[in-house]
């Protein structure tokens, strides 16, 4: 059974729909630090999508007219979602913000996993030969790894 996230904000969005006519829908949203739930016709009762942040790349476009803001979420492989919300509701900075505390979450947990394993290979941190590049860091410290077998 999965364990039931806490809600930081509920309520509804219009997301564009994919069709010829890209009508917009009424869904009720449901977000959490994990994850943005979108549900059909407004029932938590029907099944409905989750889209959660290790998906999500970022919030986009964000545009005001006289009564709604534009946003599109676009997630790791390109998709782009089309939302929109009443103009006082800033559901677009609502996801922004638990995006953000969800990527910055995952950076610490990377950034300690990297310290535990170089403790783990007995080095110092300040000795470890770090690359330009994020990634060619990481491929250095995975032969690192290799080398003493952890």
């Amino acid at each position: 059974m999965k364990m039931q996230a806490e809600v930081i904000r509920e309520g509804e969005l219009e997301k564009r729909s994919d069709s010829l006519f890209q009508l917009w829908k009424k869904k009720l949203v449901v977000l959490t630090k994990d994850s943005l739930s979108l549900f059909p016709d407004g029932h938590k009762r029907a099944k409905g999508k989750e889209l959660g942040f290790g998906s999500i790349l970022k919030v986009d476009c964000v545009e005001r007219t006289g009564k709604y803001i534009y946003f599109t979420i676009v997630t790791k492989d390109r998709k782009e979602i089309d939302f929109r919300c009443p103009d006082q509701s800033c559901w677009n900075a609502s996801i922004t913000m638990a995006l953000i505390d969800f990527q910055n979450k995952r950076a610490i947990q990377a950034y300690h996993w990297m310290i535990n394993q170089i403790e783990c290979l007995g080095l110092k941190w300040d000795r470890v030969p770090m690359k330009e590049s994020k990634e060619e860091s990481w491929k250095q410290l995975g032969f690192l790894q290799a080398r003493c077998g952890c």
